[in-house]
């Protein structure tokens, strides 16, 4: 027990290390550098300019410092994400964003389909309603309230049976990931990166891409959504993939 509370207390004082040298390195970063772009308005995703050699050599030693520190804290071999990159000669940038999902496949009779549920609306719209036959659209619809947290769910076996089909595909959106088209002068095609700290030591141009038309075979596009015979709010998508 004493080893376990020694232990824990050791990997404690190298996380603090860690965060000490986080907190140097962005303050050192960013009190010394001009923001171009910052889209995650948290400084966790965002461009930073600086013709100072000297003030790169620091930030790439802090960078290299963080690293080993993050290494011995989580006690993985794995990079830290955090660092930043710095990036020399750069002449464009493009910031391209989309919309991410997690996605997960519901299948008639397989296991994750009978312990998977799903919020389909609120008890309060489902009163107002249904009025007095509330209590019976419950049973006849295999309704699961959650009167606490205004909730009604559905489990997903009940929703197949309910669409008459065999696969559905559920997709919850996620929140918006970003890349970087980057181009360095002299090249004429860009490099694509992942959207992080990122500084540069050239006044690049920086733009947005512009969005996307979604494809025609996307699920947005031309899927089948589930339908409900009541007033239905979810927090994901329900697609049918395949019919019974």
């Amino acid at each position: 027990m004493v080893d376990e509370v020694s232990k824990y207390n050791n990997r404690k004082k190298e996380w603090k290390k860690f965060y000490n040298i986080k907190d140097e390195l962005l303050g050192l970063l960013f009190n010394n550098t001009e923001v171009l772009n910052d889209s995650s308005s948290k400084y966790t995703r965002c461009i930073c300019f600086t013709e100072d050699k000297e003030l790169l050599e620091k930030i790439e030693l802090f960078g290299k410092e963080l690293n080993i520190q993050y290494k011995i804290a989580s006690e993985d071999i794995k990079d830290c994400r955090e660092i930043p990159v710095i990036l020399n000669d750069v002449e464009n940038i493009i910031i391209n964003s989309y919309e991410s999902y997690s996605s997960y496949k519901y299948e008639k009779g397989s296991r994750l389909s009978s312990i998977g549920a799903v919020q389909v609306s609120y008890v309060s719209l489902l009163e107002d309603f249904w009025g007095k036959n509330y209590e019976k659209n419950l049973k006849k619809y295999k309704l699961l309230e959650n009167r606490a947290k205004n909730r009604v769910s559905m489990k997903m076996e009940d929703i197949l049976e309910l669409a008459s089909a065999k696969v559905i595909q559920k997709r919850t959106p996620t929140g918006l990931r970003y890349t970087l088209n980057i181009r360095k002068v002299g090249e004429t095609l860009s490099k694509r990166y992942k959207y992080g700290i990122m500084i540069i030591d050239k006044k690049a141009a920086v733009s947005f891409a512009n969005k996307e038309a979604k494809r025609k075979h996307s699920l947005e596009v031309s899927g089948e959504r589930v339908e409900f015979p009541f007033p239905a709010v979810l927090d994901c998508d329900l697609f049918i993939k395949e019919k019974n």
